[in-house]
């Protein structure tokens, strides 16, 4: 399916041709090529951070090494995103589905068509890590600048000195919002439901994903003493 630009920043209309020919695979390479980007840009400026945090003591061989180090990650990390990417939004997507289908609908529920809606979706949160990695370039994260904090999150209204409850409500941004009205916007479409109940089922399997990712970071806090 060609890339559609007008039908790409209307979430009706692209839902429409979804339902018809259900592919994501264009707009996923090209998702993920730009996380990819991000990932690079985030991880040299994180280096350098660590860098600058070595003990004064450190000789230069010392920081040399300490960088390559960290620069050799970036470039592993980089290369297994796509995959860890693909992983994840399927495993959305699935949940997704069967949120899903406690409803009935006019059209057959199917795990492409969802899969395709997860990825067209992913752009608002392609967003926000985009305007989270700006905010630590400028120095405008407030805390600690290595952390992937989102502008414009509940976080900013309602301190919170705990990580996991900061990651929760950070998760309550603008870019998070964009995304679930987007999501929900194109399942109403694509699966012939009404508004109301495709927002149920995204709320329902978006929150269910955010509270599992907050218990793990929990659980490696509590258990394993990582710092997050």
């Amino acid at each position: 399916m060609a890339l559609n630009v007008a039908a790409a920043f209307n979430p009706v209309r692209y839902a429409r041709t979804l339902r018809e020919s259900p592919r994501w695979v264009g707009r996923f390479i090209v998702l993920a090529a730009l996380y990819v980007c991000l990932g690079i840009a985030g991880g040299v400026d994180r280096a350098e951070l660590a860098a600058d945090r070595l003990p004064p003591s450190a000789s230069a061989g010392d920081r040399s090494a300490a960088g390559e180090s960290l620069l050799n990650g970036i470039a592993i990390r980089s290369l297994f995103l796509p995959v860890r990417l693909f992983a994840g939004w399927s495993i959305f997507a699935l949940v997704l589905l069967y949120a899903c289908r406690i409803w009935s609908t006019r059209e057959e529920v199917r795990f492409v068509h969802i899969l395709a809606s997860e990825v067209y979706a992913e752009g608002a949160i392609l967003a926000g890590n985009a305007a989270s990695l700006a905010a630590a370039l400028l120095g405008g994260t407030p805390g600690d600048p290595s952390a992937p904090w989102v502008p414009g999150g509940l976080d900013l209204l309602v301190f919170a000195d705990d990580f996991v409850l900061r990651y929760v409500l950070n998760s309550f941004n603008i870019f998070s919002i964009a995304y679930v009205a987007t999501l929900a916007l194109t399942v109403s479409v694509v699966l012939g439901v009404s508004r109301t109940k495709a927002f149920i089922s995204v709320l329902l399997a978006w929150g269910s994903t955010l509270f599992v990712n907050a218990g793990i970071f929990h659980a490696l806090r509590t258990e394993f003493h990582f710092g997050l």
